[in-house]
């Protein structure tokens, strides 16, 4: 029976939703989102099937059941049926409505732990940049020039690398608004979030 199969597989489902521990890598979080979806998509299958059977089994039955024929009094009565697959059915959904909430549940997870990757591998961008290039060109570069020439070039990369320099602190400032965001969200860990926007808040004031 599709319904019976159905509630069996409901317990596992939702314990394979509700598995605490999520992947820490890029790769392996994307990964584990597309195999989650996967998942919902044959919960749907599964639910949708189940339903479509008990809906098209409660119409044969009822259509039987309200026939006003003579024969009537003769056939069957097909009321302890139907309300045998009404409670089925009531508990199809109930079992469907628990996955649900367990499978949305950990979507939320996935994703914020990917946003805590994503912001992660974002501030580390921002240091390297900070401290391979920043650092290398302000202490590379510390003369005036001897000419004219010179002077006007090393005033044009300097022009430049402040630009650069503005966009780079814009960014880590905009990532420390991110890191608030993510703490709150309550699903990363806070230790993670703050030490990473520790680490670029000292580093920017250095």
């Amino acid at each position: 029976c599709l319904s019976v199969q159905f509630l069996l597989r409901v317990e596992g489902w939702v314990k394979t939703c509700s598995e605490g521990s999520l992947p820490t890598a890029t790769a392996e979080l994307e990964a584990a989102t597309k195999k989650h979806q996967e998942l919902n998509e044959e919960i749907s299958a599964n639910y949708t099937q189940v339903s479509e059977s008990g809906k098209a089994l409660m119409d044969v039955l009822q259509r039987n059941g309200s026939s006003g024929s003579e024969e009537s009094a003769a056939k069957p009565d097909f009321a302890p049926a139907t309300h045998t697959i009404m409670g089925v059915l009531h508990q199809v959904m109930q079992g469907h409505h628990d996955v649900e909430g367990a499978w949305q549940h950990r979507k939320l997870r996935l994703h914020q732990r990917l946003q805590l990757c994503v912001f992660q591998q974002d501030v580390k961008q921002v240091l390297d940049w900070v401290e391979q290039h920043g650092e290398v060109f302000l202490n590379k570069h510390t003369g005036v020039g001897k000419s004219l020439h010179r002077a006007r070039a090393l005033q044009k990369r300097h022009d430049d690398f402040q630009q650069v320099a503005q966009n780079t602190y814009t960014n880590a400032e905009k990532l420390l608004e991110a890191a608030d965001q993510l703490a709150q969200a309550g699903e990363c860990e806070e230790e993670e979030i703050y030490q990473a926007a520790r680490d670029l808040e000292l580093r920017m004031q250095a």
